[in-house]
């Protein structure tokens, strides 16, 4: 299997993201979601990807353990509505 580059910084920046919430480090998993979701909207616009929908579940998860719990509620009803 081969992949682009942007495929290879996707999966960089989410297993940045996961590794950050678990240290509890969650501006920076918030920042690390973030980017992966801009190169998933680049790489996949207009449609419902399943690495938007997960990068946005990230991101929600971010929210979720920062006490923004509107915006996470909006982030995974985004992502469910995928």
């Amino acid at each position: 299997v081969s992949f682009t580059l942007a495929e290879w910084v996707r999966g960089a920046l989410f297993g940045l993201g996961e590794t950050l919430l678990q240290r509890e480090a969650y501006e920076e998993a918030d920042a690390a979601y973030r980017r992966a979701l801009e190169v998933d909207r680049t790489r996949h616009p207009g449609t419902d990807h399943f690495d938007v929908a997960r990068s946005l579940s990230g991101l929600a998860r971010s929210h979720f353990y920062q006490d923004r719990r509107p915006q996470a509620l909006a982030l995974f009803r985004e992502a469910i509505d995928m």
